[in-house]
């Protein structure tokens, strides 16, 4: 079924998981504050619970908003009984699963579905990474929990420097106030692993995972600075379909022209933090970027020289290497190699075409003498040159006229043109979600739309294209879904398709729409409905004046006509199987790691 696969609980949506406090909230701070200057866009926020004060709030709209809520309280006020969608045999297996503590299940490297293996070998797997002292520090409970707090002292140093409280107007930049929320939990990064079957032998990929830990919410600041500098950056692919774009303004190519690939050999782990720290610190004071340099690079350096996780109640610290997990790795990473290649990429005129993601490159060479024992001397001067920065190394592909770069097969025909196709690994198992999973409807619309954009943009002939596009609808068909839903969809989304190539622009508007948060059950009454109780008692009752036209105390009009209904789905396979946190198996970590 693929870790994806939402089970059906028995009983539908009950009123009381649905957040009416939160809408009726909501609604009083969108009135509130209506007709004032937009909040500066930015990523890093946490959800307030302040409210306005209720005499500032009509009566009328409050009014409204109670008739709203009553009025969903008795459409989810029935329980509605449902089957489960997964038969006996798939039933009995969940259960097996959840009752064997042996076992583990966890997910792929390059998303190839979901594995099962023992525990006990499982946490040897850990093991083999963790006992690298060169990379990873073990600490006590108490050290870990000293080091923490000693993360929290140098964050609020670092805020109470570059984001000082300012007396004279009470208050502290948005970005400070942020950090300082931020390191108000001091929960632990976790460590797990991802499995590589595409590789031979059993090997695993290490995981961070900083969700909700002592570094997430810096981490996030020093993210959004590094995208600042990185979007400026040269030799940067930022996706398939930017390498595409690019490669198309060297057609026709020379008979003599060849591409290959690279791969940095674990790029994460192998970037030497006091090295990459110092070219970073050298390229940002030397370059005019918008940004606090001095801020970015001490924020920068806190992240990753504390990178602290738990694995079950062992508690390790990396030493060396990209802090794996926190939000600036692939930036940080990026640009880290960027600077060496700005300086190496020119020295080489045979490369007509060059670019990276992330630990990947691709370049199309063309010689620039027709002697092949000097093109092979200045090929391998260019491997050599790439490779000689820091500690980092590099694989290279033979040079062809056929590469496989990301997700895209490349192709030089000998007309010189270039012919692009959708690669898929041998190993994929097209775990789509299937038919009978719990999901909000919208889920397979948006699939679907999605990967038809995908292939039409990453195919140059129509025909191939539409080659792929009949072989996802066959899998999709192997899923479960019927040939009279997905035809619709795949008529609308082939349209759009061709009609649009790149993403839509968006319209500029001032209203900022109402959500209401409802957990998705198929049982549970449908949001035309929830539409119609919105639109009979808060947007336009009868012999009322319309929602949009209430002022508020500035004299400025709500605004706001339009509801939203966020369906959230249930627990998925993964998140009932595929477990994180270890403590569970405290006995067995002991005692190999002891």
């Amino acid at each position: 079924m693929g870790l994806s696969f939402c089970p059906c609980c028995r009983k539908s949506t009950n009123y009381t998981q649905i957040e009416l406090d939160r809408f009726e909230r909501d609604t009083y701070v969108k009135f509130f504050f209506a007709g004032g200057p937009p909040p500066p866009p930015t990523k890093l926020f946490f959800t307030s619970k302040w409210r306005p004060p209720e005499k500032q709030i009509p009566t009328e709209l409050k009014t409204r908003v109670q008739q709203f809520k009553q009025k969903i309280k008795e459409l989810f006020g029935k329980t509605r009984f449902a089957s489960s969608n997964l038969s006996f045999i798939q039933q009995a297996a969940l259960r097996t699963l959840l009752q064997r503590q042996d076992l583990i299940v966890f997910k792929t490297d390059k998303n190839l579905g979901p594995a099962i293996i023992e525990r006990k070998r499982y946490v040897e797997l850990v093991y083999n990474h963790l006992k690298n002292n060169t990379t990873y520090t073990r600490f006590s409970n108490k050290r870990a929990n000293a080091k923490i707090r000693l993360i929290q002292t140098n964050i609020k140093k670092f805020v109470n420097k570059f984001f000082p409280f300012d007396e004279e107007t009470f208050s502290r930049h948005p970005d400070g106030k942020y950090l300082l929320r931020s390191i108000t939990s001091t929960t632990f990064s976790q460590f797990y692993l991802l499995a590589k079957v595409h590789k031979p032998g059993l090997t695993t990929r290490p995981i961070v995972s900083v969700s909700g830990s002592i570094l997430q919410g810096l981490g996030r600041w020093v993210d959004q600075q590094l995208q600042k500098v990185c979007e400026h950056l040269p030799y940067v692919f930022r996706s398939s379909f930017d390498v595409i774009q690019m490669i198309r303004q060297y057609e026709p190519l020379p008979q003599t022209a060849t591409m290959f690939t690279m791969d940095a050999k674990s790029m994460y782990t192998n970037i030497d933090t006091d090295h990459a720290l110092s070219v970073i610190t050298r390229h940002l004071r030397s370059t005019v970027v918008d940004i606090n340099v001095d801020a970015l690079l001490e924020g920068l350096s806190i992240v990753m020289r504390n990178n602290i996780f738990q694995f079950g109640t062992t508690y390790w610290l990396q030493n060396t290497g990209t802090a794996m997990g926190t939000p600036p790795a692939p930036m940080y990473a990026t640009l880290y190699f960027a600077i060496h290649e700005i300086a190496t990429i020119p020295c080489f005129p045979e490369l007509i075409c060059y670019g990276r993601y992330i630990d990947d490159g691709f370049g199309i060479w063309v010689p620039t003498k027709s002697n092949s024992k000097n093109d092979d001397v200045r090929k391998k001067q260019f491997q050599d040159t790439i490779s000689n920065f820091g500690i980092l190394e590099w694989e290279f592909s033979e040079h062809k006229r056929t590469a496989t770069f990301l997700d895209i097969t490349i192709v030089i025909r000998d007309s010189g043109s270039l012919h692009t196709s959708l690669y898929e690994k041998s190993l994929n198992l097209y775990l789509y979600l299937p038919a009978l999973s719990a999901h909000p409807p919208g889920v397979l619309k948006g699939l679907v739309f999605g990967m038809v954009l995908r292939i039409l943009r990453l195919s140059s002939d129509e025909t191939t294209a539409l080659e792929d596009i009949r072989r996802f609808f066959d899998r999709l068909l192997q899923r479960g879904y019927t040939r009279a839903t997905l035809i619709p969809i795949a008529v609308e989304a082939i349209q759009k398709a061709k009609s649009k190539q790149t993403t839509p622009i968006l319209k500029e508007t001032t209203e900022t729409p109402l959500f209401l948060h409802v957990p998705y059950h198929p049982k549970s009454p449908n949001n035309r409905e929830i539409q119609r109780i919105f639109e009979t008692t808060m947007a336009k009752p009868s012999d009322e004046p319309l929602l949009p036209s209430h002022l508020n105390l500035s004299h400025a009009p709500f605004g706001n006509s339009r509801l939203i209904v966020a369906n959230h789905r249930p627990r998925n396979l993964g998140n009932i199987l595929a477990r994180r946190h270890f403590e569970d198996f405290q006995n067995n970590i002991e005692l190999i790691f002891d």
